[in-house]
Formats: C-alpha cells, structure tokens, sequence
C-alpha cells in the first residue's frame, strides 16, 4: 500500500515537473521565432513560480531518495534537471544569435495592412549569418528569421527564399543620391538581377561599416 502510494506520488511529481518546466521550455522555443513586447513582465513572475515548484519537487526526490534509496526516487528532479538546461540553452543560443556581431544592417520602411502595419530589418553578421526581424505594429511584436548569406560583387544572397516576409532573399547593393546626400540602398532583385518593385524599400543604416567583396 505504501510503496503504491509512493510510485503514484512520484507519478503526481514527475507531471508537476513536465507541465510548469515542459511550459517553460516551449515557451522558450517560440520567443526564439517571435516575441511579443513587455511579455517578459508576466513571463519571469511565471518562471520564477515554476522554478520554486520545481524546488519543492527536488526536496521531496531528494527526502524519498534518502530513505527508499532507489534512483528511480530523483526521476522527476532529473528530467525537471534536463528541461531547465535545455530552457537555458535555447535562451542564451537566442542571445548568441541576436547580438553576434554585425557587420551591417538595412532597414525597410513602414508599410501598413489591413491587420496592422510592418516593417523589416535585415542584420548581416558575422560568420555570414544573417538576422531579418519582422516588426509589426511598431515593435509590439517581432518574428524573427534566421540564415546565412553569399556576396558576389553587389549581390547579396539570402539561404533560402522567404516568402512569409513578403521580401525576396536577393539583394543589389546600390548607392543613390537623395537630396544631395549619397544613401546606400538594398534592393530587391530577381535570380536575374532584374529589381523587384514592391512596397518594402531598404536603405542601409548610416552607422554600417560594409565593405564590398
């Protein structure tokens, strides 16, 4: 009776630390693809909530283990264990791939829909990694698309096509002069650098340090 008890109970700790821990770790996941402004103000209270019960899930592993001695006591304390290295993992691999050192960027203007209204930036980093944020309604939310770049001459190509951007993953480098000012733009062409003319136009920010292949 008591050792059905306590295999239900392990059973009961085990889900505890699937259900907040597993959360977290999603929640994780998707704020690597798209965030959401001022989401961190209910998201840490959260973490911090799922953290503590993971806590008292350890101290009851670690109380049983000392008296039952079996390994199987600590299952739910290790799995909860892996989950948050993993939470903390996609985290800091998000950090590393936003704030990897850029080596230029471009910007797109703001173009209204009908649900909102978006607007692109591009970050070619080092490593020919490339970062394109999607920000809509001024920021309020960001998705964001990861990749890596080719440069041949003044053409800039993107990993792969992105048609959920609305954007063509080719790029002509391009300098013109806008009210006696010479701006750099990036302009979209086509697999035979034929420019392609949509809403979306991209000038190259004033504080980039490119140079030409």
């Amino acid at each position: 009776m008591i050792k059905k008890l306590q295999e239900n109970i392990s059973i009961f700790r085990l889900v505890l630390v699937l259900l907040t821990l597993g959360t977290v770790l999603k929640s994780e996941i998707d704020n690597h693809y798209s965030q959401i402004m001022y989401a961190g103000y209910l998201e840490v209270p959260i973490y911090v909530l799922f953290f503590i019960v993971y806590l008292v899930v350890l101290f009851f592993d670690v109380s049983l283990h000392l008296k039952t001695r079996r390994i199987k006591s600590l299952f739910p304390s290790i799995i909860g264990l892996l989950l948050i290295l993993a939470s903390f993992s996609v985290h800091y691999y998000h950090y590393y791939k936003i704030h990897q050192k850029t080596i230029f960027s471009a910007s797109s203007n703001l173009v209204d829909y009908e649900t909102g209204n978006i607007m692109y930036s591009i970050e070619f980093k080092e490593n020919n990694n490339v970062v394109v944020k999607g920000q809509i309604d001024r920021g309020r939310m960001i998705n964001y698309h990861y990749g890596t770049y080719t440069q041949s001459d003044s053409i800039i190509i993107l990993d792969s096509d992105q048609p959920e951007l609305n954007i063509s993953n080719r790029f002509l480098i391009r300098t013109v002069n806008v009210n006696g000012f010479s701006e750099r733009e990036l302009v979209q062409v086509d697999e035979n650098g034929k420019e392609i003319k949509n809403q979306f136009q991209f000038i190259i920010d004033s504080y980039s340090r490119f140079r030409a292949n």
